[in-house]
């Protein structure tokens, strides 16, 4: 969001109140720049062992505000 403000990117936040069938109830990136999610498809990030890496465990699904709490 600093670079938001600082003009460096553009980014779009939306309020989700559920995804499929989940309660999640907060702001998830739908957008940076020219790069915008699609259906299902957006900005996730990876956490874990790196033998998880990809599509094999580690893949989830972290709105933008626990990312600081994952580092």
């Amino acid at each position: 969001m600093s670079l938001g403000d600082q003009c460096f990117i553009s980014y779009k936040l939306n309020w989700y109140e559920t995804i499929g069938r989940a309660v999640v109830k907060n702001y998830y990136v739908d957008a940076v720049n020219t790069d915008e999610s699609y259906g299902r498809c957006g900005f996730v990030y990876e956490a874990g062992d790196l033998y998880f890496q990809g599509f094999r465990g580690n893949h989830i699904h972290i709105p933008s505000d626990i990312k600081i709490n994952n580092l």
